[in-house]
């Protein structure tokens, strides 16, 4: 990293785009094989496409890098529910469905739970965001990585997976993959 101004990936890197809408991968699809050449060195070099094999009953999920964002309002101010936390599953599970019922609103949620797997992996990662328009201005965030158990159907489990889990999903945070695929995202 050269003064916050420029990123290096060595190694190469990569871009997850999930979404249940298909329209919308088709576009970001085109978009990209048009224009290989991203800019700042960064060019397309490929494409993969990961399925899932989900399940009725539970699938486990972990969190890819960035991690799980939860917020919680604590009177006048937001502070953020850590994975170590009484109550984190709860509020999860709660975000969950106030979010997935509002992109489908036919989803069935009987039995739905969240359950934190025990590991010593787990663990809770500050976020830095900053804007290019107050550059001097940062926050942050306070994210969660780690594995979960979801206890569901298949098609809530599908768009758990197409959508993630937690908030600012649409900025990185919450991005899941089945922990049977997980080698598939590395």
């Amino acid at each position: 990293m050269d003064s916050g101004r420029n990123l290096e990936y060595p190694s190469g890197g990569s871009i997850f785009v999930s979404s249940g809408d298909q329209d919308f991968l088709n576009k970001v699809l085109a978009g990209a094989m048009a224009n290989k050449e991203f800019g700042f060195g960064m060019s397309l070099t490929g494409v993969d496409f990961v399925t899932e094999d989900l399940y009725d009953g539970f699938n486990v999920f972990k969190t890819t890098g960035t991690g799980i964002l939860l917020k919680k309002n604590d009177g006048e101010r937001y502070s953020f529910h850590k994975c170590d936390e009484d109550g984190f599953e709860e509020a999860l599970a709660e975000q969950t469905i106030r979010r997935l019922s509002n992109i489908d609103n036919t989803l069935n949620f009987d039995g739905f739970r969240i359950e934190l797997q025990k590991s010593d992996k787990n663990k809770v990662r500050g976020v830095v965001m900053s804007s290019s328009k107050t550059p001097d201005k940062v926050s942050v965030n306070q994210a969660n990585i780690c594995s979960l158990v979801v206890h569901c159907n298949k098609e809530v489990a599908q768009a758990i997976h197409n959508y993630g889990l937690g908030q600012s999903t649409g900025i990185g945070f919450g991005m899941v993959m089945n922990i049977n695929n997980s080698k598939l995202y590395l």
